[in-house]
């Protein structure tokens, strides 16, 4: 009469462990819904042993505990942890949890297919440092972040490269907020890493077109102006500087006589000349068709001065043939010295 006060799908469970720990003499404990008065189920915690009775008939003393609440609770947990399991497999975002408190990290399945770099080991951040999984251009930055959050910071994000295998990096994006203890004190990082690459790249790619000349892949004239002003105007402040403007004789003779697309391979060729004598730190640009401006920075030494002039004099000098006609070019060059001639790209370019 007792086993029909429990629901279908538990009576055959409890009824077998009932009989297993009267063989047994273990304790047995069992989870089943049991029938109120008005119909409805509960939740209990049947917990018992068979106990040695005189009459020699088989005895049990169990112990019913009300675990509903409980059961409500760990349903709810369940249910979350599968929306959290399907949000993470349908999204294209990496999962992440950095447990501050023994430095472990948790990341989704999606780690694994893109990156060459075990997620499962121990000391992850550690490791990560020695294999250089952070480009060492921005590790300086993530490590910020991180120290911001265990700070106390609430969220954060940046944009980082990680390493894809060795040595081959590609751009992400890390969201991260902080999860705080009871005390309010922070305790882990949750969030996801986004694959920016194809995104990073073709920003790049128009931010490039709109600063460079089509042609050459110098500076234009606008980007050019402007990188040097910034430049003299901060971090060369304090400094001594050359700046040069530069322009091609008988270019004009060149389109003229030869064709624009002779005139054109005649700039390439003298801007690969140009970019073998100056340093990777100065500033190139062309700032008209046959015009260029070079800042060479930090030039206090005169006789450098003139030798590195004279370097340009020669890359400018060549002969441009056609099937009959020949012409000579050369360049010609005006210098002008910062902060003797002027403070400003205009005013050197005056000078």
């Amino acid at each position: 009469s007792f086993l029909n006060l429990i629901h279908d799908s538990d009576r055959e469970q409890l009824a077998s462990a009932i009989v297993d720990q009267m063989t047994t003499k273990k304790t047995v404990e069992i989870d089943c819904r049991l029938r109120r008065k008005d119909g409805s189920f509960r939740w209990f915690l049947f917990t018992g042993r068979a106990i040695a009775n005189t009459d020699q008939n088989p005895t049990c003393l169990c112990v019913l505990t009300d675990i509903t609440d409980k059961k409500q609770v760990q349903h709810e947990l369940s249910m979350h942890m599968q929306r959290y399991r399907i949000v993470t497999e349908q999204s294209d975002s990496i999962i992440y949890e950095y447990n501050f408190l023994d430095n472990s990290v948790y990341l989704s399945d999606k780690w694994d297919t893109k990156f060459s770099f075990n997620s499962k080991q121990p000391n992850f951040i550690e490791k990560a440092k020695q294999v250089n999984l952070v480009h060492p251009d921005d590790l300086q930055a993530f490590l910020q972040m991180i120290d911001a959050l265990k700070n106390g910071l609430h969220y954060s994000e940046c944009e980082i490269r990680l390493a894809k295998m060795p040595e081959k990096y590609i751009w992400c994006r890390i969201k991260a907020s902080t999860v705080f203890d009871e005390n309010n004190v922070a305790c882990k990082i949750v969030g996801k890493i986004i694959d920016i690459d194809q995104q990073k790249r073709e920003t790049d790619m128009l931010k490039q077109k709109a600063e460079n000349d089509s042609l050459t892949g110098l500076y234009n004239k606008v980007t050019t102006s402007m990188l040097i002003d910034n430049y003299l105007q901060h971090e060369g402040k304090n400094g001594k500087h050359t700046l040069m403007f530069l322009d091609i004789d008988n270019f004009k003779a060149v389109n003229d006589t030869l064709g624009h697309l002779v005139g054109d391979a005649v700039i390439l060729e003298i801007t690969t000349n140009l970019k073998k004598i100056i340093r990777s730190s100065d500033i190139c640009g062309r700032v008209g068709g046959d015009e260029f401006v070079i800042l060479l920075k930090n030039t206090t030494n005169m006789e450098i001065v003139q030798h590195k002039i004279d370097e340009i004099c020669n890359a400018f000098r060549q002969t441009v043939c056609s099937q009959d006609t020949s012409i000579d070019i050369s360049g010609s060059i005006g210098v002008a010295f910062y902060d003797i001639d002027g403070t400003t790209f205009n005013e050197l370019v005056n000078k």
